[in-house]
């Protein structure tokens, strides 16, 4: 696999254009992992930014920003540093981003039901130039595009769940709440958010992690 490795965002979108196959990746954890093969793949850790920091009203967290640095920086919602957390290695914290947690759009990914949850801003490089999305719809493959960082409301409530059959297996489910938002995920099931019962929309499904009718319960008494 030929790895590219752009200096700029303008750079990173002129390479996908000519190799329209090749992903991007940020740590690799997934890429890497699920022993994908690819030609070619584009490494976006020069051309996008990681900052944590404020405004009057908002938070940014860079699209680069590992899962360990949203979990030790105070800057973040608490629901984010919850969510940070559910990854049990330190290795794969220091390596996974947040972009590409959510890139992933995975129902067991670590942060989904934080980010459907906290409903931030996603800003996104299209082919068409910058663009923004809600993360719902960004999830959902209603949007797409390079993520070039997340912005998030300032001083946001909240907490994130998880429950799995150990502290290093996969979340069998999890949960999150940010005042009366809420969001779900259970492994092979899809995600839901809205209010507090809408773990109902999912459609369970039996897996390694546990049956379907074990995974409703659980998201039933989670809050």
């Amino acid at each position: 696999m030929r790895i590219h490795i752009p200096q700029s965002i303008a750079e990173a979108m002129s390479m996908r254009k000519e190799l329209p196959e090749a992903p991007f990746f940020a740590g690799g954890t997934v890429v890497y992992a699920l022993g994908h093969s690819y030609d070619d793949a584009i490494d976006i850790s020069k051309a996008v930014g990681s900052e944590i920091f404020h405004t009057m009203r908002h938070v940014h967290i860079g699209a680069m920003a590992s899962l360990e640095k949203i979990r030790l920086s105070e800057l973040s919602p608490k629901v984010l540093r919850d969510a940070a957390s559910f990854c049990p290695s330190l290795q794969q914290r220091n390596a996974a981003t947040i972009g590409g947690n959510a890139a992933q759009r995975r129902d067991d990914g670590y942060l989904t039901a934080a980010l459907l949850a906290s409903d931030p801003t996603v800003v996104l490089m299209t082919e068409e130039g910058k663009a923004e999305a809600t993360v719902s719809d960004y999830l959902a493959g209603r949007a797409d595009g390079l993520i070039l960082e997340f912005v998030f409301r300032k001083n946001l409530p909240g907490e994130a769940r998880r429950i799995g059959r150990s502290s290093h297996a996969h979340m069998a489910v999890s949960g999150a709440r940010v005042g009366d938002a809420y969001a779900y995920t259970a492994s092979s099931s899809g995600f839901a958010s809205g209010g507090k019962d809408c773990w109902q929309e999912l459609g369970f499904k039996d897996d390694l992690l546990g049956s379907a009718d074990y995974k409703r319960y659980l998201l039933s008494v989670m809050f």
